[in-house]
């Protein structure tokens, strides 16, 4: 904490230890790299954050670890083409 707000590295957990959530705030707001966890530890997704909104690219997988999506966000709004995969 700094000033009240949330500041430097966060990681929630599962009961079962593994983590469910890790990234980092600045001055209260989520920024820079923050992964989302399955509770059997796969990722689930991953993307950039910019004082608190979405910016950058974004990654998510099915469990079985194949990729699932991925585009980009710009100001918290999705910019450009999204590519979704499916499942055979």
């Amino acid at each position: 904490m700094k000033d009240g707000k949330l500041h430097g590295k966060k990681i929630e957990y599962y009961e079962s230890g593994k983590i469910r959530k890790e990234g980092t705030y600045d001055n209260g707001h989520e920024d820079g790299q923050w992964v989302v966890c399955y509770a059997d530890g796969g990722v689930e997704y991953k993307g950039e954050y910019k004082n608190g909104k979405k910016h950058g690219k974004w990654v998510g997988y099915f469990a079985s670890g194949e990729l699932r999506y991925e585009g980009r966000f710009e100001d918290d709004k999705s910019e450009g083409r999204w590519v979704e995969y499916y499942r055979d």
